[in-house]
């Protein structure tokens, strides 16, 4: 889908561009160097989109767990005993880790 995004993004910028081509002449400078600029930033542009690839789905698999395998113990957090703090001067409560 995105390289087909990307080709018709390429199509519609460049027909029109090449509708309009006319002369260069030494007079006409700026735009010249605005033509070379506009090119060199737009291949930049596709060429970032395009050169990425797309990561890897991740596995379509899934391994059950035995029958007879016991679940593990139930875990929760639970507040501390508050300690003061005197780096900071403030009462602290950590969280405690309380497994069943």
């Amino acid at each position: 889908m995105k390289k087909i995004l990307c080709a018709v993004l390429i199509a519609a910028l460049s027909v029109p561009a090449s509708a309009t081509l006319s002369t260069a002449r030494a007079d006409d400078t700026g735009r010249v160097v605005a033509g070379a600029a506009g090119g060199f930033l737009g291949g930049l542009f596709l060429g970032s989109v395009l050169s990425h690839p797309r990561p890897a789905p991740p596995p379509a698999y899934y391994v059950a767990a035995p029958e007879d395998a016991e679940p593990g113990p139930v875990c929760y957090w639970r507040p501390g005993r508050p300690y003061w703090d005197g780096e900071y001067g403030v009462w602290r409560r950590p969280r405690v880790r309380v497994c069943d």
